[in-house]
């Protein structure tokens, strides 16, 4: 059998990865603490429960967009959120976000053209550009500026990679992995550069953590604040209501840019889940009661987490939203260091003492492990002291 080239650009996502061998430990029955995958620790909320079982016979067909009546609340939402009026022609609904960023991107890249990301990155990103032919080139952020994009660095990257096949950047706030907030004033300036070096590109806003914020942080995007660019959102149900496993997001955007997205998600990949489609609507009723309460508990769990890394004098990334927590473990990885890479390090603690994490070098960061920390809070402090035990074993 002959395979094509992108099969071997592609790499399996460290997440679903390492997940599987946490759960091959816990199949095995060993005591492990999971700080793996990305998804809450609660159900969803009773009425998109309820909304859900009482629309189990909607196993037909819909639009590919999704139904009329979800796009119509979500049409209003993006509304009041932005400050502007959107219609449910600038909604497309999606099995879940993944599917809307890749189909975002194919509608945007041509083979060949560039996309700016922002280290560290969500790592589908890189291999989503590539799938769409893309090439994917990484602004590296730094301690200094404590991982952020300033205006210095995206100046930087279009002197470097501007012309006209820079196609697109993906802007992530609140971040997967470094749980950075942007600002008003930071997307303003973001705006501004990119007004003035590279006004024709497009710009994917990821907000899919956009109901997750610390307390005293506030979101912000670029679809409301810079109005007059190219801007797509992408977002969804999987993080703020708790439900990772129904696969429903969305997309926003002008309704040309929709009516092209329609037509490559009709023949990639249809319509998204029927019931599920029926069932979020349900997180509509609850003015944001729910992902208050969710943020709530992991700001807990990373105040609980920032103590004791804290005490035991390990560097972390202090998040502002999201529910990851990223150590940076450069003292043990590398010529010279313990081990070679922070693959090695994350099987030595879940081998040595049963606690996972994602190694972080593949969101392009520093080396380090990613947690998840959207967890039962009495998780927290147990699996925190097993990785402290862990590396004071190596020192």
């Amino acid at each position: 059998m002959k395979f094509a080239i992108r099969t071997t650009q592609i790499l399996e996502s460290p997440t679903l990865a390492v997940t599987a061998k946490v759960q091959a430990k816990i199949s095995q029955g060993l005591p492990v603490i999971a700080f793996t995958a990305g998804q809450p620790h609660l159900l969803p909320p009773d009425q998109m429960l309820k909304a859900l079982a009482d629309n189990a016979n909607q196993s037909k067909y819909t639009p590919a967009s999704g139904v009329a009546p979800l796009r119509e609340k979500v049409a209003q939402r993006e509304s009041e959120r932005n400050g502007r009026k959107f219609k449910k022609e600038n909604i497309s609904v999606a099995a879940g976000v993944k599917p809307a960023l890749t189909c975002s991107l194919m509608c945007l890249v041509n083979p060949g053209d560039k996309v700016l990301l922002v280290a560290p990155f969500w790592p589908s990103y890189r291999e989503i550009v590539i799938a769409c032919g893309g090439i994917p080139i990484v602004i590296q952020t730094n301690a200094t500026d404590n991982y952020r994009l300033t205006t210095d660095l995206l100046k930087q990257a279009f002197v470097e990679h501007g012309g006209s096949n820079l196609a697109a950047i993906i802007l992530n706030s609140p971040s997967n992995p470094s749980g950075i907030v942007y600002t008003k004033d930071e997307f303003l300036g973001f705006a501004d550069v990119i007004r003035t070096h590279a006004p024709q590109i497009s710009i994917i806003s990821d907000e899919i953590y956009e109901d997750i914020l610390h307390q005293g942080q506030a979101h912000f995007s670029l679809l409301g604040l810079a109005q007059d660019l190219n801007v797509v959102k992408v977002s969804g149900w999987a993080k703020g209501y708790a439900a990772p496993g129904w696969r429903i997001g969305y997309a926003v955007g002008t309704e040309e840019f929709i009516t092209r997205y329609d037509a490559t998600q009709s023949q990639l990949m249809g319509n998204p889940p029927a019931p599920q489609q029926y069932a979020v609507m349900g997180a509509f009723d609850d003015h944001g009661a729910f992902p208050r309460e969710l943020s709530k508990i992991y700001q807990g769990n990373v105040q609980k987490a920032s103590e004791l890394f804290e005490k035991a004098q390990i560097p972390f990334i202090k998040p502002q939203g999201a529910f990851y927590f990223s150590l940076l473990l450069g003292d043990y990885v590398g010529a010279g260091k313990k081990f070679a890479d922070d693959w090695a390090l994350a099987d030595y603690l879940l081998e040595n003492f049963n606690v996972g994490g994602i190694p972080l070098s593949p969101f392009g960061g520093p080396a380090g492990l990613r947690l998840s920390l959207a967890c039962d809070p009495n998780l927290v402090e147990e699996g925190m002291n097993r990785i402290i035990a862990g590396l004071k074993s190596l020192r």
